[in-house]
């Protein structure tokens, strides 16, 4: 009898550490899926992932700016993913670098929005109408850097007939920024900033976020 009480006593026990186990580990992807930036913590509340109000609106487009140039300049767009080559050759230093500084400007306005969204209603509508802008901004030079990250890879095509891989390339490159471009795009229009007159060409990349 005492023997089948142990049993049943090390069966609960395993249960119970399987449950908890298996919610820390979902708990846990589910932090990691809510990064703006792979490889950095995100404050934003997992909730964020799937609530209609403004902060957490932002905080999803800056991580689809984030994705898209990462994704162009063949970095892994997500954590633990692996990188998907959209171009001819790996992204250059200077593509390199370009991304970092684009991410480190998303994960500060990422900060920003959700230091902002505690605060009283009155300064966070102010506020949040300054960070916008600087979501804005992000979106437009992702764009920016993911064409550059494009144009390199064509000019690294072999010259003359390039030949059905590289023609196969050419179409996969074209087809993911017209994609990447569309649902920056939508995401854009569902904040309701469509027909903003900023222009991305003039953006500057060394613009300051907003501060805290």
């Amino acid at each position: 009898m005492e023997t089948v009480l142990l049993v049943l006593l090390g069966f609960f026990l395993g249960s119970i550490a399987a449950v908890v186990g298996t919610l820390w580990w979902i708990r846990w992807q589910l932090h990691r899926k809510n990064r703006v930036v792979p490889t950095q913590p995100s404050p934003a509340p997992v909730r964020w992932m799937a609530m209609p109000h403004q902060p957490a609106r932002m905080h999803r487009r800056l991580q689809v700016a984030v994705r898209v140039v990462r994704v162009h300049a063949g970095m892994p767009d997500r954590p633990g993913r692996k990188a998907r080559a959209l171009t001819a050759t790996p992204a250059s230093g200077t593509v390199g670098d370009l991304v970092a500084q684009l991410e480190a400007e998303a994960h500060a306005l990422d900060r920003d929005i959700t230091i902002i969204s505690r605060a009283p209603r009155q300064v966070r509508k102010v506020r949040l109408t300054e960070l916008d802008r600087g979501v804005l901004h992000v979106e437009q030079l992702a764009g920016r850097v993911a064409q550059m990250a494009v144009d390199e890879g064509l000019q690294a095509l072999p010259p003359g007939d390039p030949g059905v891989a590289a023609l196969d390339r050419l179409a996969e490159q074209l087809d993911n920024l017209e994609a990447a471009r569309r649902e920056v795009a939508e995401v854009e229009r569902r904040a309701g900033l469509v027909g903003t007159a900023a222009e991305p060409a003039r953006a500057p990349l060394s613009q300051p976020h907003p501060p805290s």
